[in-house]
């Protein structure tokens, strides 16, 4: 691989001199770097992800209202 010169961010500039294929492989480097950014953090997300569905699940022993947790009583009063 060619001497690749690269930015404060660690990402890949593409050639200041050069013919078109150091150019193209310059920018495609710059491209992988970028996927290789999004898949990182794509994969962190994940990660925090799952623990938070971990951390959040309750136990399925008692009924659940759609709306806002564990089912209400029915009263006498309420029927009315």
């Amino acid at each position: 691989m060619a001497d690749v010169q690269v930015d404060d961010q660690g990402r890949p500039e593409p050639p200041l001199a050069g013919g078109e294929a150091a150019t193209l492989l310059g920018d495609y480097e710059a491209k992988i770097a970028t996927l290789e950014r999004m898949v990182g953090r794509q994969a962190v997300e994940i990660e925090f992800l799952k623990g938070a569905l971990q951390q959040g699940r309750s136990p399925r022993s008692a009924p659940m209202s759609v709306i806002a947790g564990p089912a209400v009583s029915p009263s006498l009063k309420d029927a009315g």
